[in-house]
């Protein structure tokens, strides 16, 4: 397996151990209003992740507003 293919493997495993403690403290994770940052460098490959647990998938987004702060994918600071 390639190390793409493991990272992705690992990281819905992460995605399933967060949905369950959402259901074990009687919560419910919103997959509309969900997304994800990829970070990436100028050498970085461009990787079609596509993160889902039992069917329902989550979006990347290339920014995100936190606090005031727009946070982007290569961490310039700026809306593209």
């Amino acid at each position: 397996m390639s190390k793409f293919g493991k990272f992705k493997t690992k990281i819905n495993k992460i995605f399933g151990d967060i949905n369950n403690w959402f259901k074990v403290n009687q919560l419910i994770l919103n997959y509309n209003k969900t997304h994800y940052l990829e970070f990436n460098t100028k050498n970085c490959w461009d990787y079609d992740l596509k993160l889902n647990y039992q069917g329902n998938y989550v979006t990347s987004s290339s920014n995100t507003k936190f606090w005031g702060l727009i946070i982007d994918d290569s961490l310039s600071w700026k809306a593209k």
